[in-house]
């Protein structure tokens, strides 16, 4: 029987098959490729080996920031400048002499807030005479005239009020009007007081409900051209 001498041969009795194995081994063929790693591919990474290093999670701002107040430290109010309709600050008011009426400051701000009719006088006299260079002095007069008006209207209502009910239910009716009508004066003319007085020393003194119509009238209320 020939002998098989094939390359391919695998008998592991056939006493050629160390020797042949060793030379197939040694002696690459065209069938054998080389891969290179590439340049520019990226190293193989492994599921189990963690990242070298993680990104950095704080981004520096682009533009400056002031630093935040601590704790122990107090954030300053905003301060709010009086207009110039207002009372201005709390301080009493001067013996200096006002324009247009040539009368003390402290005397000017007061009148207008003399109960009955007299105040409602110089109150509008004032707004007729008084530059608006003193904001403080028309602040006041306006604000004395809004009251006095208002006033005044409550009373012409009660009036009609008192009339309606004596006409028509009678003595106990127009009794209780009266009573309510003669309180309401007696507490008016007690606020006028206490405000006149609020004023002379310098106590701010801001009717709130009476604000809208302050301005209307120091605003429509044209003062005298002085010469």
């Amino acid at each position: 029987m020939e002998e098989n001498r094939s390359k391919y041969n695998t008998d592991p009795l056939d006493p050629e098959f160390a020797r042949r194995t060793d030379e197939m081994r040694s002696q690459p063929t065209g069938e054998t490729r080389v891969h290179n790693n590439s340049v520019t591919e990226a190293p193989t990474r492994h599921l189990y080996e963690p990242p070298s290093s993680y990104p950095s999670v704080y981004a520096p701002p682009t533009t400056y920031q002031a630093p935040l107040p601590r704790a122990h430290e107090r954030v300053a109010a905003p301060t709010v400048q009086p207009s110039s309709y207002s009372n201005g600050a709390s301080t009493p008011p001067s013996s200096r002499t006002i324009k247009g009426i040539s009368l003390p400051e402290n005397v000017a701000m007061t009148l207008p807030y003399i109960p009955f009719f007299i105040g409602a006088a110089f109150a509008a006299i004032e707004l007729f005479l008084v530059p608006r260079t003193e904001s403080r002095t028309r602040f006041h007069a306006a604000q004395a005239l809004s009251l006095h008006l208002a006033v005044m209207a409550a009373g012409f209502i009660l009036r009609i009020v008192h009339g309606v009910a004596s006409g028509a239910f009678g003595g106990f009716s127009s009794r209780m009007v009266w009573l309510f009508w003669s309180m309401f004066s007696l507490a008016t003319t007690i606020y006028f007081v206490v405000s006149l007085i609020r004023v002379w020393k310098g106590e701010e003194h801001h009717i709130e409900p009476l604000a809208d119509l302050t301005r209307f009238l120091n605003e429509k209320l044209e003062p005298r051209k002085l010469k």
